[in-house]
């Protein structure tokens, strides 16, 4: 083993015991006055190791199934995060998700939708916390612990953007079926 290899190694363990507590997910939360179950909560490691974020997914009491943000009715994803990550790392991150799962066809349709959203996003630190909640009457609202950032229109859009983490090829296979357990 080279010595960088091992000071990366002893890093990551210190990053690994130096995180804060996470703060417990709320088993319901409420969206224009409809009461949001939790449906499931994971957590996604960098390289297995590494924890990166936990996230817990809400939707109706009635709502189930993997298929939950295709549904036109309301959702939330909380994600919560143990390392700090730059507003662009996160924007990369998105775009190449959407474009591993959509064709260049699919997504010039919704282009100026998910950059106006994309400019909502901000820097986050150690414990912060988004929040993305769709709801019909609403579009897709992005809050940073707990102040609404913004909101964008759209059911196709939050269709489409939703499935960065519950889509068919997400970013963490592993979170989304955790998320979709309780479903």
């Amino acid at each position: 083993m080279s010595a960088r290899a091992l000071r990366i190694g002893i890093a990551a363990i210190i990053m690994m015991t130096a995180l804060p507590a996470a703060a417990e997910f709320s088993p319901q939360h409420v969206v224009a006055g409809q009461s949001l179950d939790l449906k499931g909560t994971a957590t996604h490691r960098l390289a297995g190791l590494l924890k990166v974020c936990r996230a817990a997914l809400y939707g109706l009491p009635s709502d189930a199934g993997e298929d939950i943000h295709l549904r036109d009715v309301p959702k939330r994803l909380e994600i919560e995060y143990f390392v700090p990550v730059g507003k662009d790392r996160l924007i990369r991150m998105a775009e190449d998700s959407l474009r591993s799962q959509f064709s260049a066809d699919q997504l010039q349709p919704l282009d100026r939708q998910i950059r106006e959203f994309h400019k909502l996003y901000q820097d986050v630190g150690r414990s912060d916390r988004y929040a993305m909640t769709y709801h019909p009457e609403q579009g897709l609202t992005l809050e940073l612990n707990g102040e609404i950032l913004g909101s964008v229109p759209g059911p196709r859009f939050a269709r489409t953007y939703l499935a960065i983490w519950l889509g068919d090829d997400p970013v963490s296979p592993a979170m989304k079926k955790k998320l979709l357990q309780k479903s």
